[in-house]
């Protein structure tokens, strides 16, 4: 606001005149010397009221700027943003919440809140709004809106009460956007999460059925020279045995070429025996992974002539069929 126009000080003096008639004309008896003061006294309320005036020229016009500060600011949010209340009237809406609800230069906004949501969601919204009035503190919520071609999207509201003054009542703040394509990707991400842990249940399941095959190929491979080759070799070395007893009446000279025959043998039979227990030991079926563990370096450590120590901690006493190999 600028300084005062004619017109303005026209009907200021106008209001003035109408006020001193409606006040008693009876005035006093008065002295040249106190009508002196009292002229005096008007020329010095004049000039307060003068600067006065200037003052609150340029509060208004600081008011106005900061209001123009702030429209600009409310028009120009990139979220839409609205006041309602209660019962979902709406009071005001910035552009970027009529693009929202596909109000166009020839479609007129529809004042009422809840009708910007599906049936379903129309019942949370009073809800939502209600106890932010309630609660009487911010809260915020997901919901599916609709826009007046009724076409829909998905929106993030933040609610916020407010209280107006001059009998108003109480109002509620909502800033709300899109967020479809959010949620979109949002799903996306949760299929590629959920594809995923199928994936690694069906490897885990794989492995599983791989180590189960291993180990029962490794079974069977333990199983067949223990119960085929060696049995043959500790057939030969008995044979060999009764070879030697009777080589010894007839040909002793070839004792000891039978004799070495047999130790190879026997020699075979302990590699045969070796390789069966490194393909399955057979005592992992019966006792505890810990003990089976000591037994097989105790074997190993004769076998390499080694010095090992094992220590085991929480080690799980059973092994489940499958896991070994």
């Amino acid at each position: 606001m600028a300084e005062l126009q004619p017109s303005d000080l026209a009907r200021l003096r106008e209001q003035a005149e109408q006020l001193n008639r409606r006040s008693p004309q009876t005035l006093p008896k008065v002295t040249p010397q106190d009508v002196e003061s009292l002229v005096q006294e008007l020329r010095v309320h004049q000039i307060e009221l003068e600067l006065q005036c200037q003052e609150l020229q340029h509060a208004q016009t600081d008011i106005e700027e900061s209001r123009d500060r702030y429209r600009e600011l409310y028009e120009s949010l990139p979220m839409g943003y609205l006041s309602v209340d209660a019962a979902g009237l709406i009071y005001d809406v910035n552009p970027a919440g009529e693009s929202l609800f596909g109000i166009g230069p020839d479609r007129k906004l529809k004042n009422f809140f809840y009708y910007f949501f599906s049936d379903d969601e129309s019942d949370v919204a009073r809800r939502f709004v209600r106890r932010i009035l309630d609660e009487r503190k911010p809260d915020s919520i997901e919901l599916r809106m609709k826009r007046c071609d009724d076409s829909s999207f998905v929106s993030a509201l933040q609610a916020a009460p407010v209280k107006l003054g001059g009998g108003k009542g109480e109002r509620v703040r909502v800033a709300f956007k899109d967020v479809t394509h959010r949620k979109a990707v949002e799903e996306t991400l949760r299929q590629h999460q959920l594809e995923l842990e199928a994936n690694r249940v069906e490897l885990q399941e794989l492995m599983a059925k791989l180590f189960t095959a291993q180990e029962e190929e490794r079974r069977r491979i333990a199983c067949d020279l223990h119960d085929d080759h060696c049995q043959r070799i500790t057939a030969l070395i008995l044979e060999a045995s009764a070879m030697e007893k009777t080589i010894r009446a007839v040909m002793p000279s070839l004792m000891p070429r039978m004799s070495s025959l047999r130790n190879k043998l026997s020699d075979i039979l302990d590699d045969f025996r070796h390789m069966t227990h490194e393909l399955h030991p057979r005592h992992l079926d019966t006792v505890s992974l810990a003990c089976s563990m000591r037994t097989y370096i105790k074997d190993f450590v004769e076998y390499a002539d080694l010095v090992l120590d094992f220590h085991d901690q929480a080690i799980a006493d059973d092994l489940a069929d499958g896991c070994v190999g």
